[in-house]
């Protein structure tokens, strides 16, 4: 997949910086209106607003972030206008829950005087601290209607929007209709979320942590399938087991699965 690039998600956050800015001053200047007029009285009872100015914003930046994020856009304005969301291992949107814990964990990555910020540029998969506790990961947007064999394609690896490109593609199970680019470093398949490029759910305990490898070899046009000394085994379509340390060789449109058939994929 297609994490969503750095610049881009500072640009965001500067976007809704302006936006919570803006909602924060009507609040503002409303509750001085209402409670301390003359306005110049106001500031100098600091000791009374700054109580409920320390309570109400980051109330309105909760529910900001819980209803964007965990709403049907899963991105704020800013990641909006940036072609950016937030989704799980899958590519899949985040729902409300999930929103409310990375925010809780954007605050510490603030109180740690931006650190936990700063970490997204050292990390693989471009998470920040709140990713990291969330498990959450921001990604660049697809146009909308991105489909594989009628099923809808989440994230940034929709099959239309890799043309030829080598693709690894989802056919059974809870990854059916994601597809994901097959680059020059290779897939790692399995239930490890931070090993792993493509993740099984961990329900599934049939499928190893670090089940498989997918490489795909420029020069001849094949795929390699490399089994991990899995428990559950890797198969190809027709059963024939993938064992350790001997490689499958797959062609466009071949198929394998990972323990059962119900986590059958098709390389292209």
């Amino acid at each position: 997949m297609h994490y969503g690039d750095l610049g881009k998600r500072i640009v965001a956050f500067i976007f809704d910086g302006l936006i919570l800015s803006f909602v924060y001053s009507i609040v503002f200047y409303v509750y001085a209106y209402l409670t301390y007029w003359p306005f110049g009285y106001f500031w100098y009872s600091w000791y009374k607003w700054v109580p409920f100015v320390s309570i109400v914003f980051p109330l309105i930046s909760l529910f900001y972030f819980m209803l964007m994020e965990g709403g049907g856009w899963h991105a704020t304005v800013g990641k909006k206008i940036m072609g950016l969301y937030v989704g799980d291992a899958h590519g899949r949107g985040i729902n409300y829950s999930v929103a409310i814990l990375r925010y809780i964990g954007r605050i510490l990555s603030s109180l740690m005087l931006g650190i936990g910020y700063i970490m997204g540029f050292f990390d693989s998969r471009k998470q920040c601290l709140h990713d990291m506790l969330a498990k959450t990961y921001v990604y660049t947007e697809i146009p909308h209607g991105h489909v594989y064999n009628g099923n809808p394609v989440y994230g940034t690896a929709g099959y239309n929007a890799y043309g030829g490109q080598p693709q690894l593609i989802g056919v059974s199970g809870s990854l059916a209709g994601v597809a994901y680019p097959v680059t020059s470093g290779g897939l790692l398949i399995g239930r490890d979320p931070v090993s792993c490029q493509v993740v099984i759910p961990s329900a599934q305990t049939k499928v190893s942590r670090t089940h498989c490898y997918l490489t795909y070899n420029a020069v001849s046009g094949m795929f390699v399938l490399n089994d991990r000394n899995s428990s559950g085994g890797t198969f190809l379509a027709n059963g024939k087991r993938v064992y350790y340390g001997q490689p499958a060789a797959l062609r466009r449109g071949d198929r394998f699965y990972l323990a059962t058939v119900n986590t059958m994929f098709e390389v292209r």
